[in-house]
């Protein structure tokens, strides 16, 4: 009787393990990575620039930063990087999203578009115009 308790608090032990790890192994695949570089006129990296990501094409009518899913502000090297979460493919395995910048009129400068799919890590750059 005594050892029929030790096998099951083993197997309980590692079906527990095993399933945490089995959990943290799926959060990096649905995982993807988008770095939205920005570039000037002139083609120089722009620093300290807000990027807009939406999901749906801003011509469709979202003309406004209050409808972007997220923002981020452009590095040193003129990088935005932004980690998207399973939440953002919704049911899908890919996602089409739009990145954004202003300028100081509030007047679209610059925009790009890509799909990314789950797991993947993507690189754009908007020139801005």
């Amino acid at each position: 009787m005594m050892k029929a308790k030790q096998v099951m608090k083993t197997l309980f032990f590692m079906v527990v393990v095993m399933s945490a790890l089995s959990m943290t192994s799926c959060t990096g695949k649905d995982k993807a990575v988008v770095n939205v570089e920005v570039k000037t006129l002139g083609l120089i990296p722009a620093s300290g620039v807000t990027v807009y990501m939406y999901d749906s094409d801003y011509d469709e009518g979202f003309t406004d930063k209050i409808y972007a899913k997220e923002s981020v502000v452009t590095d040193e090297n003129g990088i935005a990087n932004f980690g998207l979460k399973s939440i953002d493919f919704f049911l899908d395995d890919r996602v089409t999203l739009y990145f954004i910048t202003f300028n100081t009129k509030n007047e679209v400068n610059g925009k790009a578009a890509v799909t990314v799919k789950k797991g993947e890590e993507k690189n754009i750059t908007i020139n801005q115009f």
